[in-house]
């Protein structure tokens, strides 16, 4: 059956972080405009064809976007080495921070990333990260709602 493959699963994933506003990585792939091939949406057959047309994937490496400002399209994907990968990543950039008092906790941090804000803390060695607002405000608001249903102080 196709939804036991590792091909199902990479159309699953890839699909979940193009277009799940919820996933944890929708804001480095459908957050910043990376799509899924129109024809693949809806048909992981479709998907599944066009991968095992580039043969069998080597050890030790995965699916990668040649392009990686583009969507997973035809012509646009490859096995790609950890390396490979690598030297494909955006440069990261230093996101504008705003520190934020959070009581006797100490501050709080509030990113910007592009026109958006979120807010993320630490607790117990976790990073906890809030979804993505539209002002420094409403990131500070939804730390304190996350804190509160924790049960943490705010």
């Amino acid at each position: 059956m196709w939804n036991e493959t590792k091909e199902y699963r990479m159309w699953c994933n890839i699909k979940q972080r193009c277009y799940n506003t919820n996933h944890p990585q929708y804001d480095d792939y459908g957050g910043r405009g990376i799509t899924m091939y129109e024809e693949w949406i809806d048909n992981p057959n479709l998907f599944i064809s066009y991968i095992l047309l580039l043969g069998e994937c080597p050890v030790g490496y995965s699916l990668d976007k040649r392009h990686n400002d583009y969507g997973y399209h035809p012509m646009n994907l490859r096995w790609a080495s950890p390396s490979q990968q690598k030297e494909n990543q955006r440069k990261p950039r230093r996101p504008h921070t705003i520190n934020i008092p959070v009581g006797e906790t100490g501050y709080k941090w509030v990113t910007r990333t592009r026109d958006k804000f979120r807010g993320q803390f630490r607790h117990k060695s976790v990073l906890h990260k809030t979804r993505t607002v539209d002002t420094p405000e409403q990131a500070h608001e939804e730390v304190l709602q996350l804190r509160r249903q924790m049960g943490l102080r705010c």
